[in-house]
C-alpha cells in the first residue's frame, strides 16, 4: 500500500511539472478534385493560453499508398513532388492561429496522387528552472490529389461469412457505413469499422453471419450504395 501510494505521488509530481503543448487543426483530410481551387488552407490553432507554439511543416510523398510496400518520403524540394505547403514553420503564441497553403501544382493525372503533411511542434524554452516534461501532439493530414477521370470499380466476393473487396479504381475509395442487419429487423444492425482502400488494395472483412451487408463507398466525386 505505501509502494502503490508513494508511486502516485511521483505520477502527480510528474504531471504537475508537464507542460502540455495543444496544438489543433481545422482538418486532417484534404481533397484535390479536378474542379476544385488549386490551393486550400490548414488552420493551426494554439490552444494554451500561456505557451508559444514552434511548428515545422513537412510535405511527404506516399508511394503504394495502404500496402506493406507502402513509403512516405520527406523531400528538400516538394515543388519537384507537385505539393508544395507554405510557410514550412509557423510560430504560433498563446490563442494563436495561423493558416498553412497547400498548393497543388501539377494538373490531374490518370491516377491518383497521395500526400501527407506533418505539422510537428518542437521544443521551446522552459520558463521553469525545475525539470519538467514537454508533451506534444503533432498531425498528420493526408492529402488526395485525384485523377483527371474517376473511374470507379469495387469489386467484391463473397464467400460464407468473408467479404473480398478489392479496389481496381483509379483512386481511393472511403468505405462507412458498413452494417450487416437481420432480414426481419432492419432495425437491428451490427456495424463495422470504416475502411480507406487505395488503387490495387484488398481487404477481407469477417462478418458475423450470412446476412446481407451493405455500406457506402465515395470515390470522391461521388458516393455509391453498395451491397453483398
Amino acid at each position: 500500500m505505501n509502494r502503490l501510494r508513494f508511486l502516485i505521488a511521483v505520477a502527480g509530481l510528474v504531471l504537475s511539472q508537464s507542460i502540455l503543448a495543444q496544438l489543433a487543426v481545422d482538418r486532417i483530410i484534404v481533397d484535390f478534385t479536378k474542379d476544385s481551387p488549386s490551393r486550400n488552407d490548414v488552420q493551426l490553432i494554439n490552444t494554451s493560453e500561456s505557451e508559444t507554439l514552434f511548428i515545422n511543416v513537412e510535405v511527404l510523398e506516399v508511394d503504394k499508398p495502404g500496402t506493406p510496400a507502402e513509403t512516405r518520403i520527406i523531400t528538400d524540394d516538394p515543388s519537384k513532388i507537385g505539393l508544395v505547403a507554405s510557410p514550412n514553420r509557423v510560430i504560433l503564441p498563446p490563442a494563436g492561429r495561423r493558416l498553412v497553403r497547400l498548393v497543388n501544382l501539377l494538373p490531374a493525372e490518370s491516377e491518383e496522387r497521395i500526400f501527407r503533411v506533418n505539422f510537428s511542434p518542437v521544443a521551446g524554452e522552459f520558463e521553469s528552472e525545475q525539470n519538467a516534461v514537454k508533451l506534444m501532439v503533432g498531425y498528420q493530414a493526408l492529402i488526395i490529389v485525384r485523377p483527371e477521370k474517376t473511374v470507379f470499380d469495387l469489386v467484391g466476393k463473397r464467400e460464407g461469412n468473408t467479404l473480398t473487396l478489392t479496389n481496381n479504381s483509379n483512386t481511393n475509395v472511403y468505405l462507412s457505413n458498413i452494417r450487416q442487419c437481420r432480414d426481419s429487423k432492419p432495425v437491428d444492425c451490427e456495424y463495422f469499422v470504416e475502411n480507406r482502400l487505395y488503387p490495387g488494395n484488398v481487404w477481407e472483412l469477417e462478418l458475423s453471419g450470412k446476412e446481407t451487408v451493405q455500406f457506402d463507398a465515395a470515390d470522391g466525386i461521388e458516393s455509391h450504395e453498395m451491397s453483398f
